[in-house]
C-alpha cells in the first residue's frame, strides 16, 4: 500500500506533520518537531514529576514536542503558490532570542513532511511497526520570508516558495543567439562542461594565458573553437533567432 492509495480510502488513517527548520546556510540551527498529542502510558503516569518527551522518530530523524501551527497551505486555483504563515511557541523566550540572534530567521528552509501514523519507523512503537516505510510522504519546502508577529506566547513567520522568494519569473530564459550558460556565469561549470586546456579570447582567438581565457558566448567565437567544429556542442542559446527579423 502506498500513501496514494490511503488518500483514496474513506479512512485513510491518521496524518502526522513533521517539521525541519534549517538555518545552517546562515549558521543557524537545526530544528525537528511536531505538535501532535501522544498519550502517556500507564507506567509513565506513574512518576507525573518526570514525564519523558513523546519525540516521532521519522527516517531515523527525531522530531520533538513543541507547539505549532501552519496556515495557508492550501493549493489555489489560479496556480500561484501557497504563501503560508508558520506560528510557533515562544516557550521562555526561546524562538524571539533566536530571531535576535540570527536575523529573524530570514532564509531559512521550512520543510513540511506529512505521512500517516502507520508509516512510522517502527522504534515509535513499543512492539515494532511492520507496516514502516519512510518512503511514503509528501514533501513542501519554503523559505521564511518575514517575522510577522511577535509577542511572549508566540511568533509567526510569513513563508514563501523558493521562486517566490528569489524573484523567479517563468521563463527564465530569453530566445537569443546568446548562450545563456555563459551569461549566467556558467562557463566551465555545468551545463556548460568544458574542461580543457586550450584557452581562447573572447573574439574566439587562441591565448597561451589562462586569465584571458574567456567565452563570447557566441556558437562560432564560444562553443565551436573550445569542443571542435561539427562536434555536439553544449551550447545554451537559439543560433536560428539571429535569422529572425525583429
Amino acid at each position: 500500500m502506498s500513501i496514494n492509495t490511503d488518500f483514496q480510502r474513506l479512512e485513510s488513517g491518521n496524518k502526522i506533520l513533521l517539521f525541519s527548520v534549517d538555518g545552517s546556510v546562515f549558521g543557524g540551527p537545526e530544528l525537528y518537531f511536531h505538535n501532535h498529542p501522544i498519550p502517556y502510558t500507564e507506567k509513565e503516569l506513574t512518576n507525573s514529576d518526570n514525564l519523558p518527551i513523546k519525540s516521532i522518530w521519522w527516517q531515523g530523524v527525531e522530531y520533538k514536542p513543541w507547539p505549532v501551527e501552519i496556515k495557508g497551505l492550501e493549493t489555489l486555483s489560479d496556480g500561484s503558490a501557497a504563501s503560508p504563515f508558520l506560528k510557533v511557541a515562544n516557550l521562555d523566550g526561546t524562538i524571539s532570542a533566536m530571531c535576535l540572534a540570527y536575523q529573524n530567521m530570514a532564509q531559512a528552509r521550512v520543510t513540511i513532511r506529512m505521512t500517516f501514523a502507520h508509516y512510522l519507523d517502527a522504534r515509535n512503537f513499543p512492539e515494532g511497526n511492520s507496516e514502516a516505510d519512510p518512503t511514503q510522504e509528501k514533501i513542501d519546502v519554503y523559505y521564511i520570508d518575514s517575522k510577522t508577529h511577535e509577542d511572549n506566547e508566540s511568533v509567526q513567520f510569513a513563508l514563501s516558495s523558493p521562486a517566490d522568494l528569489q524573484g523567479i519569473q517563468i521563463p527564465t530564459r530569453q530566445i537569443h543567439s546568446l548562450c545563456t550558460w555563459c551569461m549566467r556565469g556558467l562557463y566551465r561549470k555545468s551545463p556548460c562542461g568544458y574542461t580543457g586546456t586550450q584557452y581562447f579570447d573572447e573574439d574566439g582567438n587562441p591565448t597561451d594565458d589562462p586569465s584571458k581565457d574567456v567565452c563570447s558566448g557566441l556558437l562560432s567565437t564560444g562553443c565551436e573553437p573550445r569542443f571542435g567544429k561539427g562536434s555536439p556542442l553544449p551550447f545554451g542559446g537559439f543560433p536560428g533567432s539571429a535569422l529572425l527579423r525583429r
